[in-house]
């Protein structure tokens, strides 16, 4: 079994970031060190991987995108068009795009993320937030030098990020509701969204109770959510959904209960993914722009590569409420 680069690293008595700067050029590191370590890398047999040699030779080079993996059955909308997003704008640069997903709390695959992040491979890096692994990946990436940017927030950095004004748009979705006549709101929760579900409650202030579910990644999430919402308090009239596919299970249910959308319940989804945009009753939804934001983090990386890593304030990708079928 060929070692890997923390044994590599042990070996040499260095750090594993120290290791990562040798093969992939980036951070400061002296011509001793890295001569030494390059030396050492064919003695003790240890290779960063296949793409290293294509650095090595000024071929093409590599941005890894590491994001939490939510659900095992269904596959990310969301993220699918970040991914889109950062394909159209790495176009014609010579780089290619690494997808690199894992299991939030799978310490076996983080560890391979660890791995690949420190390989030698990759010329940058986006670590998507909304894990414990994600801050992990975060730190460790500014640690060995590799240039990085965050989608999302990652505890209170302001740096080297590209965000979504979540807060607003579950306001803008309440007040909607409200500005309709809409009097029995309820929201049904995803994957760390407290930002929404406060600009949600903040619309309807203390005077009208918002019942609130918890929800998850799945349209079987949001139909069992909704089931639960509904035996509960059969009176609610509109809900927000955490995301989009969320609220096609909430739709769903809506149908199987007898409950006509939107007469009887007016639903509103978050993202703006094409596929709810697609189905019959067409879903409206907040949409973030995940395009946009994915193009955005392309463009924040490759200043950070071009300038040695220089740090580049936050920016904010705008939200706004798109209207259709369901409302």
């Amino acid at each position: 079994m060929k070692p890997n680069i923390k044994q590599f690293a042990s070996y040499l008595g260095l750090s594993p970031a120290t290791v990562s700067r040798a093969f992939s050029r980036n951070g400061r590191i002296s011509d001793a060190t890295r001569r030494r370590i390059l030396d050492e890398a064919d003695r003790f047999g240890y290779h960063a991987n296949i793409h290293a040699a294509t650095l090595a030779g000024g071929g093409r080079q590599a941005v890894g995108v590491f994001f939490p993996q939510w659900s095992a059955t269904e596959p990310d909308y969301f993220m699918s068009e970040i991914l889109l997003g950062m394909g159209r704008e790495l176009r014609g640069r010579h780089l290619a795009l690494e997808s690199i997903p894992f299991p939030p709390g799978s310490r076996d695959e983080v560890e391979l993320c660890r791995e690949q992040l420190l390989s030698g491979a990759l010329s940058g890096a986006v670590i998507v937030a909304g894990s414990v692994e994600s801050k992990e990946l975060f730190a460790l990436a500014a640690q060995a030098g590799i240039p990085v940017v965050s989608i999302g927030r990652i505890d209170a950095e302001n740096r080297n990020a590209v965000r979504f004004d979540n807060y607003r748009g579950a306001f803008l979705a309440g007040k909607y509701f409200r500005d309709t006549g809409r009097k029995f709101p309820a929201y049904v929760g995803g994957v760390l969204d407290r930002r929404k579900r406060e600009g949600f409650q903040s619309v309807w202030g203390e005077e009208i109770p918002v019942a609130f579910a918890v929800g998850g990644a799945s349209a079987d999430h949001g139909i069992r959510a909704m089931d639960e919402l509904l035996a509960a308090r059969p009176e609610i009239d509109c809900v927000l959904a955490a995301n989009d596919i969320l609220a096609l299970g909430i739709v769903r249910c809506a149908h199987l209960a007898g409950r006509a959308i939107p007469r009887d319940l007016a639903v509103i989804g978050f993202d703006d993914v094409a596929l709810a945009r697609s189905l019959t009753p067409a879903l409206s939804s907040v949409s973030l722009h995940p395009g946009r934001v994915g193009g955005k983090a392309v463009e924040l990386l490759l200043l950070r590569m071009e300038r040695d890593g220089m740090e580049i304030p936050a920016e904010q990708v705008g939200c706004e409420l798109i209207l259709r079928e369901t409302t």
